[in-house]
C-alpha cells in the first residue's frame, strides 16, 4: 500500500516501472537486513522464501550428482540433443540452492532448449574458499567424465554464481583442461573486497546531491533515488568475508575482477544500472574487453540486483533471460527437439 500511495503522490519511481514492479521492488528491500551484524542464517531464510515461489514453466526436475556434487538437472519439452547449461546460484557464497533459483533456472533451460544443471556447491561460512570453487571444478569435470563435449557446454550463474562461473573458467585456464563453449553472468559479485561496489554507491550518492542541489530539477530529483536495489554494501560484505576467510578479498580467484583475463571463451554479461553491483559488471567488462575477450555487457535500465526473476511483471527481465537463451543456443548449435 506504501508503494501505491507514494506512486500516486509522486509517479513511478522510474518511468519503466509498473506499479506491481514498483511493489515487487519496495516489498523485497524492506525485507533485506541493512546492518552490519547481519547473521547468515538471516540471508539463508530470506533464499529459502524463494524456493517456495510457483514455477509457470513446464520443465522436469531431477535430482543429480556430478563428481560428486549433488544438484538437479533440469529438462524442457523441447531440447537440443547435445547442449548443457551448468549453472551456479547466487546467494552471496552463503545462502541459495538450487530450489531458490528454480524460477529463474528452469525459464533459461526454456530458453535454451538445452539440459540445465543446477548444483549446490557448499557453502561458507562452514565451508569458506575454495570449497565454492572445487565443487564447480567437480561438477564440470563430471560433465566431461560422462562424455558430454565442452564445446557442448556453456556455463553461468547469477551473483555469486557470476563470480564462481569466472573463478572456474580461470582455474580450468590455469589447468589447461578445455573450456566451455561460453559463459553468462549475472549481476556478478566479482570483487569481494566491495572497493568497487562502495565506490560505486558514493559516485550515485554525489550525484544524486548534486541534482538536489539544483532547484530546476527538484521534482525528477525526488523520484531519483541514490541506488534502487535491495543488496547493500553491508550484507555484500559480510557475505564477501565469510567466503574469504583467511584469503585476501582481492585473490583472483575470489575476485576475478583482479584477474588476468586474457583467452576466456565468449561471456555474456547482464546487470541493472541501479544496483550496487552494476559497476562490478562495467568494470569487468572493460578489463575483459582490453584482454581481447569476445564479451557483451547488457546493462537494462532501472532494473534490480538480479532481476532476471522478475521476467513475468518486467519487459527487461523478459528479454535478458531471452537473450541468454539466445546466448547459449548461437554458443551451442544443435538442433533442438521434443523431449
Amino acid at each position: 500500500m506504501w508503494a501505491l500511495w507514494q506512486r500516486a503522490r509522486r509517479g513511478p519511481r522510474y518511468a519503466n516501472w509498473s506499479w506491481l514492479m514498483e511493489s515487487v521492488a519496495d516489498l523485497t528491500i524492506d525485507a533485506v537486513p541493512d546492518r552490519s551484524n547481519i547473521a547468515v542464517q538471516e540471508v539463508r531464510e530470506l533464499f529459502h522464501q524463494t524456493a517456495m515461489l510457483p514455477i509457470p514453466t513446464l520443465v522436469s526436475i531431477a535430482a543429480v550428482t556430478l563428481g560428486g556434487v549433488v544438484g538437479e538437472c533440469h529438462r524442457p519439452r523441447r531440447v537440443a540433443p547435445r547442449r548443457v547449461v551448468l549453472f551456479f546460484h547466487g546467494g552471496g557464497y552463503v545462502a541459495g540452492s538450487p530450489q531458490s533459483h528454480r524460477l529463474l533456472t528452469t525459464r533459461i533451460a526454456k530458453e535454451a532448449e538445452a539440459l540445465l544443471y543446477s548444483m549446490a556447491y557448499r557453502l561458507a561460512p562452514e565451508h569458506p574458499y575454495p570449497a565454492a570453487l572445487e565443487d564447480a571444478w567437480c561438477a564440470y569435470v563430471g560433465l566431461l567424465a560422462q562424455g558430454v563435449s565442452p564445446q557442448h557446454i556453456v556455463i553461468g550463474g547469477d551473483s555469486a554464481g557470476g563470480g564462481l562461473t569466472v573463478a572456474l573458467l580461470l582455474a580450468l585456464l590455469e589447468a589447461q583442461l578445455p573450456l566451455p563453449a561460453g559463459a553468462f553472468c549475472l549481476s556478478p559479485f566479482f570483487d569481494l573486497s566491495c572497493e568497487t561496489a562502495a565506490q560505486w554507491v558514493e559516485r550515485r550518492a554525489g550525484a544524486s546531491e548534486r541534482r538536489h542541489a539544483r532547484k530546476a530539477f527538484a521534482e525528477e530529483s525526488a523520484k531519483d533515488d541514490v541506488l534502487a536495489d535491495y543488496i547493500n554494501l553491508n550484507i555484500l560484505r559480510c557475505s564477501g568475508a565469510a567466503y574469504c576467510g583467511v584469503m585476501a578479498s582481492d585473490y583472483p580467484y575470489i575476485s576475478p575482477l583482479f584477474a588476468q583475463l586474457h583467452d576466456l571463451p565468449p561471456l555474456l554479461i547482464q546487470a541493472g544500472s541501479t544496483e550496487v553491483l552494476a559497476a562490478d559488471a562495467m568494470r569487468f567488462t572493460e578489463r575483459a574487453h582490453a584482454a581481447g575477450v569476445d564479451v557483451q555487457l547488457t546493462m537494462a535500465e532501472h532494473m534490480l540486483h538480479v532481476y532476471q526473476f522478475l521476467y513475468h511483471i518486467a519487459p527487461e527481465a523478459e528479454a535478458a533471460v531471452r537473450e541468454i537463451g539466445h546466448f547459449v543456443r548461437r554458443r551451442i548449435g544443435a538442433t533442438a527437439r521434443n523431449g
